[in-house]
């Protein structure tokens, strides 16, 4: 989006290679196959290439937590494991589903299915990373990335120095004290993303090495830009949704939410359109009327106006969170 302009990613297209869900939504597969194929990857000769790199381990667990307050993604994952969406990072990282994910994407392969990755596959991918023209960025550098793309891509950015920072994640849980035990397991399980990760890295630093000139980029924004995004989702989300996963237990989040959206949504729309885009305000003025509505007088939490996500936060955790 940062090349682009645009305020939020387009639909998956020719152009744009994202994932893609079936109309029954019981699949969900990227739609960059294609490129990757060594049958079709002959019509993308003479073309650059954009491919965005990011550390595996931390695409998981953002991915973790992406998925677990969106109800789509969790049915979806509850039909290809035919289990219920994990509750914790580590029961996550361990199912075989979320192996090896980026090269699936890469290939097409369905993300939460029993497609597994083979080192054909993965000799497969790395052959067409040789053989196509790929300029490539790291989401560790997104100022970089920038002036790589525009350099290799003979591209002009607008605002090239000082640019939105879109889609930043809305909340990142804490990394508790089983985080080693996560990244061994995860180490164990991916070694074709980590290894395709490794190259992709020295690649991305050579092409680097060519630029005429580096400057600095800045970007500006924060989460608090990523909350009209995830509230005007497939269809209208509830704030209580950016914190269920943390709650210990999503599906009871979602059954109450669901329950009580003939209450709620109307809030959400009427709000909305007030604050044209401020996600802070647009929480503050939502915590004041809901708080007053959901907890007793003597109950009540303090609204932190200048981080309301905070306070939301603790609104969840106090309404759905297992009793002590």
């Amino acid at each position: 989006m940062a090349l682009s302009g645009a305020q939020k990613p387009p639909v998956a297209n020719y152009l744009y290679r994202h994932v893609i869900m079936n109309n029954d939504q019981t699949d969900m597969r990227s739609n960059c196959g294609d490129i990757f194929d060594a049958h079709s990857a002959d019509s993308y000769y003479g073309k650059k290439i954009v491919l965005m790199i990011r550390e595996p381990i931390n695409r998981i667990e953002s991915e973790f937590g992406f998925l677990g307050n969106r109800t789509e993604f969790r049915s979806l994952w509850e039909h290809g494991t035919g289990l219920s969406f994990p509750t914790s990072l580590i029961e996550f990282v361990n199912h075989p589903a979320t192996h090896n994910s980026i090269c699936k994407f890469l290939l097409g392969k369905s993300m939460y299915g029993n497609d597994t990755i083979t080192q054909n596959d993965f000799r497969q991918v790395m052959n067409t990373l040789d053989t196509l023209d790929f300029v490539y960025g790291n989401t560790n550098d997104m100022g970089l990335t920038v002036q790589n793309v525009e350099y290799h891509c003979s591209l002009s950015i607008q605002h090239k120095h000082n640019l939105p920072r879109y889609r930043t994640s809305l909340h990142k849980p804490e990394r508790g004290i089983d985080w080693r035990e996560i990244e061994e397991s995860f180490n164990a399980s991916n070694k074709f993303d980590l290894e395709l990760f490794n190259e992709l890295t020295i690649r991305f630093s050579k092409q680097i090495e060519a630029l005429p000139t580096v400057r600095d980029v800045s970007f500006k924004g924060d989460n608090y830009d990523s909350v009209y995004l995830f509230l005007n989702g497939n269809s209208l989300r509830s704030p209580f949704e950016i914190f269920a996963n943390e709650s210990g237990n999503s599906e009871r989040v979602q059954e109450w939410v669901d329950s009580k959206r003939g209450s709620l949504n109307p809030v959400v729309e009427r709000l909305l359109p007030q604050f044209e885009g401020d996600g802070k305000r647009f929480l503050v003025a939502w915590l004041e009327e809901t708080i007053p509505e959901l907890l007793k007088e003597d109950t009540r939490i303090t609204i932190n106006k200048e981080d309301p996500l905070q306070t939301l936060k603790a609104l969840t955790l106090k309404l759905f969170s297992p009793s002590p």
